[in-house]
């Protein structure tokens, strides 16, 4: 009965691992960048006048890293020579786009200016069809104003899922 009791908080920790999901957000308007983890670990990234940081986020633990900031080197440390790949696997172009496929996009929209309006004229008709075709929100203006809102999100099990199925069809079977 013990083992029941060890292995019911590793099966429900797997399953929140293997379900929970994980975005990618993107917003030019507020300067957000952040991929995030369910509610359990973000990370942001912050573009200031001084370089560019990192908010990192675990649980209730924050901790805010510059990006640019020179890094300390133990010069004790020896360094070990590269190990070269005995044997690259590759995947494949349908795997790839397998787990692309699993991505759920929850709120798009692109607005763009090229600077040029004779451009943003021409652009705008095929910009239209393609907002009308995908019903995504897609726009030129002609304002000077760029702006990106992404929001994606997934789930572990869903990318293992597609990435199992894809590389079992791939494969060629010797008979």
């Amino acid at each position: 009965m013990t083992w029941f009791w060890v292995l019911l908080p590793v099966l429900i920790a797997l399953a929140y691992l293997l379900l929970a999901p994980f975005y990618v957000e993107i917003n030019t308007a507020s300067d957000l960048y952040r991929v995030r983890f369910h509610r359990l670990v973000s990370t942001a990234l912050l573009i200031t006048g001084e370089g560019l940081q990192m908010d990192l986020r675990i649980a209730r633990w924050k901790k805010r890293i510059d990006l640019l900031a020179p890094r300390k080197s133990a010069r004790n440390e020896k360094k070990k020579p590269a190990k070269k790949p005995a044997g690259r696997k590759h995947i494949s172009f349908r795997t790839i786009w397998a787990v692309i496929k699993t991505f759920k996009v929850n709120r798009f929209f692109l607005t763009a200016d090229t600077g040029d309006p004779a451009l943003n004229g021409k652009v705008f008709p095929v910009v239209y069809a393609v907002s009308v075709f995908t019903g995504q929100n897609l726009s030129v203006n002609f304002s000077g104003r760029n702006e990106l809102i992404l929001d994606i999100s997934n789930n572990l099990a869903r990318v293992l899922r597609a990435f199992i199925y894809s590389s079992l069809k791939t494969r060629t079977w010797k008979t």
